[in-house]
């Protein structure tokens, strides 16, 4: 199955930002679900993971409903939490 989860790498765009990668990538995944697309991902051209969704690849459309946002730091600062999207409707919607 992991070979179905698509991968947002932050490090080749941003670089390493220490403490605040979690804000970053929680802002990012924000924003994928807000605007239903995943964002382009660069890196090593032809570098392949066996079974994992990581190569480089363009900005494409998504049907994304949870983010898992899993990120780690030197120093111990780490973060791993799950966004979900609202799709409105509420109590007696």
């Amino acid at each position: 199955r992991a070979d179905s989860l698509p991968i947002i790498t932050l490090v080749p765009n941003v670089g390493l930002c220490g403490a605040g990668s979690g804000a970053l990538a929680a802002s990012l995944a924000v924003r994928c679900l807000q605007e239903q697309k995943l964002p382009a991902r660069i890196g090593a051209a032809g570098m392949q993971t066996p079974g994992v969704d990581a190569a480089p690849v363009e900005s494409r459309d998504a049907d994304l409903r949870n983010i898992l946002v899993f990120t780690t730091s030197m120093g111990g600062q780490n973060i791993a939490l799950v966004l979900g999207r609202h799709d409105g409707g509420g109590a007696g919607a």
